[in-house]
């Protein structure tokens, strides 16, 4: 798999879901946090803080979560306290800088 450097957060999330799918590894889906102001002028949050881009479950039913990071991005005090809780409690997580990070995926939910 050719390694491309992504400044484009977006476009890796996007790939690593195209990727899989494609390998039928499970089911994922993009996950959104953030926030949003109100028509009032509050902020609404959404989404667990923290949490990571990606989730989802393989095929056996394991708990998968996926960071991306694009660039010098590092995790948040949020994100690894999320990384710390999934791998606590018997799920996988992974960090994806890179497009041949993905080969370690497949291969661990293989």
């Amino acid at each position: 798999m050719e390694d491309l450097r992504y400044h484009n957060h977006n476009e890796l999330v996007n790939r690593t879901l195209i990727l899989l799918h494609s390998n039928k590894l499970g089911r994922f889906w993009g996950n959104a946090t953030g926030a949003v102001k109100t028509v009032k002028g509050h902020f609404q949050r959404y989404g667990l803080k923290g949490s990571s881009d990606i989730i989802g479950l393989s095929k056996t039913g394991q708990f998968i979560g996926i960071e991306v990071k694009t660039g010098t991005g590092k995790q948040s005090k949020d994100q690894l306290n999320f990384q710390r809780m999934i791998e606590t409690n018997g799920g996988l997580y992974f960090l994806v800088r890179k497009e041949s990070d993905l080969d370690v995926i497949i291969a661990a939910i293989c």
